[in-house]
């Protein structure tokens, strides 16, 4: 499956800024999107579910997720809640807790 654009998803203590030398090397449509809490986020609640409504509407079609850290927590509950607008995921020294753990 091909991807309509690549989301690229900070970690904690972070903002989308932390992208912004890799955005230029995409030859696609992409965007880093800035999670609530974070400066320039949308006002959006500072929760997972929260931060899952910010990555799902940076999607287009089919996309193709990056999270980095803390952002993969944000990324899995995006993938659990709408699997069928994302294409994959590419985690970038994530935060991915084993089934049925917490974080």
């Amino acid at each position: 499956m091909t991807s309509d654009r690549v989301v690229l998803v900070h970690g904690s203590m972070q903002c989308s800024q932390c992208w912004e030398e890799v955005l230029p090397h995409l030859q696609c449509d992409a965007v880093a999107v800035d999670l609530p809490g974070r400066p320039g986020a949308p006002q959006l609640p500072v929760t997972l579910d929260g931060w899952a409504d910010t990555v799902l509407e940076a999607t287009v079609g089919h996309s193709l997720i990056v999270a980095h850290s803390l952002g993969g927590l944000a990324t899995l509950t995006a993938a659990t809640r709408c699997p069928e607008r994302i294409s994959g995921i590419v985690f970038v020294a994530a935060v991915i807790p084993s089934s049925g753990q917490c974080y």
